[in-house]
């Protein structure tokens, strides 16, 4: 907020009114500036809310903060590349960016995934400067070496292509061919590059091949032709050749009806989707390790400073239930492996479990010989064990039972649920492995009774199916009466927004009436000072017949009284007195009822064209297609007193106009030559016109709109149509009226009408 200083020789009244209306602008706002003590964060998501991976590495961000001692404000916004093309989505968040947080000011940028990471990296000194940048869940390959920003650090990740291709062989070992499946995004074509390097080290082993950015149909047609003695890894394909958007269940569900064979896959949404295995990491850590650098970066480090995190554990998993299909029995298993879906009464899985209960008993039975003051116990133990377990079958709180190395031994129904994992499955594995969403928590616990701590307590938040929930975790050691512990996690979130709904309710009560009673008492004295500042005006610049018998009655004349007032510069410091007294009746009486959303600033129609042609020539695909090589003349007429008031939308359909322009211009359909962007005021709003001249022959709209090389170029991210019907959208929704498009003889012209109404 800036300060404005006031002259000591102004007016005492309007001065003190000025104090009076900051003093209670303040009040109102002393709660959002304590909440701010602790710093502010932005994370900047690649994806979308419902995306497993991500939605990981949210939770570990917010679980590892909820741990912390440090409460920094999260700010997190969302691109949904992998909905959207990523460089629409690119397009649209850096004018989202700019435009909603242009006055804010940030201590810590963190960007999840690589579309995030590239967006931040090539805007943030004119998103915000100098801000330290914390990356998590990307891939470095794409940047040439050394080429790292200044003031950036990170969790880089680690696509295990390998480990992948080496638990499917040792599953199927007969394998000839593995047969990789991949979008043409930007995930897609990383994951390639990663495949193809890690394929070196199994040449001669087995054949491979690719099936790179086909169509759908086109994709299961030429996997139901492979033959017995291949696998499939799928590395992603969420959006098509033809620009189909999947989620995650629907491209599972149609790589597993097609194939013959077994389909593996690299990443945890993937494979708990319905492929046979595969290898993942931890979006959750990943998330928590960003935070901490985070958390440091707010104490003081300098991000030059912190080494960015390298190595990132990867876990083996497979499909019970689709393994089943393909003859792999539990023997074949190797040592390491998480498999899900078990069935309940699985005679290796009973094998299993009895001899991890033989192994207990054993461990007990030799602990209370070697203490013969527990010997006593031994009887009580197993009754106590056994009422334990029972109890925990009867509860719908997530009940975990600990060995006495802090591993699970026994979990009831609601953790499997909320686990995915059977609870023989999950025996001998630690509980923030079983349970990642709370991991920080868990670990906390489990080393906290390791350190002999008999009862722990601790809140934690983790994003669920159902959303962000808050827990109560409880642990408690079973000794002296049985080995190990017993962790409780109680949902407490309905209670938790119950109760911070009352406490919002009641400060909001006590701010509302601190500041109605406060302006209510200053209503009198400023309806005086606004009254008297009138009544001043109309008696020294309005009575002229008074004023002119006042000045006979004082020996001079009206002139010179006039000439006195001007030299004391009366006229102006009235004038400036009446408008502060009005602007501060509007400012008081709309205090009790202020919001703190803002409405969105309007702007002039010439700098909406002139930030949509700025960020044109920053984006390196324009660059490429020609921006500085085609002749540019801009042309207004009568815009000057024409104000946008969504202008965020109006730049960005005017930015879809320019490209298109552009690209008819390149892309073969013409010769190199001009653009001619008009603008200026219609009875409505306003109107923009590109026209784009010098084709060497007609221009097929039709055709150009479904161009692929428009956005795509060889990957494939978008075709031109989809890119130019979105701004199509906004002119209609937002504007009232779609883009005229045009090919009068060898020119493209489009036409965008902003309408105001």
């Amino acid at each position: 907020m800036k300060t404005r200083f006031i002259p000591s020789d102004r007016p005492a009244g309007n001065r003190l009114c000025v104090i009076f209306a900051l003093a209670a602008l303040f009040l109102v706002l002393l709660p959002a500036a304590a909440a701010a003590e602790n710093g502010r964060v932005l994370v900047l998501n690649s994806y979308h809310r419902g995306f497993q991976w991500s939605d990981a590495e949210m939770s570990g961000i917010e679980s590892w903060f909820v741990d912390s001692d440090i409460k920094p404000q999260l700010h997190f916004e969302y691109m949904d590349s992998k909905r959207m093309a990523p460089d629409v989505a690119t397009r649209h968040m850096f004018v989202l960016l700019r435009e909603k947080y242009s006055r804010d000011y940030f201590d810590v940028l963190m960007a999840a995934d690589d579309n995030a990471f590239e967006l931040l990296r090539a805007h943030r000194q004119t998103l915000f400067p100098g801000v330290p940048l914390v990356f998590c869940g990307v891939n470095l390959q794409h940047m040439p070496r050394g080429s790292m920003p200044e003031r950036t650090t990170g969790v880089l990740e680690r696509v295990d292509v390998e480990g992948t291709l080496s638990l499917a062989l040792s599953m199927h070992p007969a394998t000839r061919s593995v047969v990789f499946v991949a979008d043409g995004t930007t995930t897609g074509q990383r994951m390639l590059h990663a495949a193809r390097e890690a394929r070196r080290g199994f040449a001669g082993r087995v054949d491979f091949t690719e099936l790179n950015n086909l169509p759908a149909p086109k994709l299961q047609e030429a996997l139901r032709l492979l033959p017995s003695s291949s696998v499939v890894v799928l590395l992603s394909f969420l959006r098509d050749r033809n620009g189909r958007v999947l989620t995650v269940e629907e491209c599972v569900r149609l790589l597993t009806q097609a194939s013959p064979v077994p389909v593996y896959g690299v990443g945890a949404q993937f494979i708990a989707a319905g492929l046979a295995g595969g290898t993942q990491l931890s979006g959750t850590e990943h998330g928590r390790q960003a935070a901490r650098l985070a958390e440091q970066i707010l104490r003081g480090a300098d991000p030059s400073e912190l080494s960015i995190i390298a190595e990132t554990p990867v876990t083996a998993v497979l499909d019970y239930r689709q393994l089943s299909r393909f003859g792999v029995s539990l023997p074949d298993l190797p040592d390491g492996v998480i498999v899900r879906n078990l069935p309940q009464g699985s005679p290796s899985v009973w094998w299993y479990g009895a001899g991890l209960a033989a192994a207990a008993a054993m461990a007990l039975l030799f602990r209370h010989w070697r203490n013969r003051r527990c010997m006593p116990a031994c009887e009580d133990s197993a009754t106590a064990l056994g009422g334990v377990l029972a109890a925990m079958q009867h509860m719908n709180d997530i009940c975990l039972l600990l060995d006495t190395a802090g591993r699970i031994a026994a979990m009831n129904r609601p953790a499997e649920q909320a686990s995915g994992i059977d609870s023989h499955a999950a025996e001998g594995m630690l509980p923030e492995a079983v349970l990642p969403m709370l991991a920080g928590a868990l670990e906390k616990l489990r080393r906290g009774l390791q350190h002999n701590d008999e009862f722990c307590l601790l809140q934690a938040e983790a994003r669920m199916d159902n959303g962000l929930r808050r827990f109560d975790l409880e642990a408690s050691s079973l000794l002296p009466v049985a080995a190990g512990a017993l962790l409780v996690l109680r949902d407490v979130t309905d209670r938790a927004v119950l109760e911070a709904a009352a406490v919002g309710v009641h400060r909001l009560s006590l701010v509302t009436r601190m500041v109605s009673g406060m302006c209510h008492g200053a209503k009198e004295p400023l309806s005086a000072v606004v009254q008297n500042a009138e009544e001043l005006h109309e008696v020294l610049f309005e009575d002229t017949e008074g004023n002119a018998r006042a000045a006979a009655r004082c020996g001079c004349s009206l002139s010179a009284l006039r000439g006195y007032l001007g030299e004391r510069d009366v006229p102006r410091r009235v004038g400036l007195l009446r408008a502060a007294g009005a602007e501060l009746t509007g400012i008081v009486s709309r205090l009790p009822n202020a919001e703190r959303r803002s409405p969105e600033r309007p702007m002039p129609l010439k700098d909406v064209v002139d930030n949509a042609l700025r960020l044109g020539r920053d984006d390196p695909r324009l660059r490429e297609y020609g921006m500085g090589r085609v002749g540019w003349r801009i042309e207004a007429d009568g815009a000057d007193s024409v104000q946008i008031i969504r202008a965020a939308d109006a730049e960005l359909v005017v930015y879809e106009m320019i490209t298109l322009g552009l690209y008819a211009l390149m892309s073969g359909e013409a010769s190199p030559g001009g653009v001619l962007v008009q603008y200026g005021a219609t009875p409505r709003g306003g109107r923009v016109v590109l026209t784009a001249s010098g084709c060497s022959r007609p221009v097929d709209i039709a055709k150009l709109l479904r161009s692929e090389r428009m956005f795509g170029g060889s990957g494939g991210e978008m075709s031109g149509y989809e890119g130019f019907a979105l701004a199509t959208r906004i002119a209609e929704h937002r504007f009232g009226a779609p883009l005229k498009v045009e090919s009068p003889e060898n020119d493209v012209r489009i036409e965008f009408m902003l309408n105001q109404e």
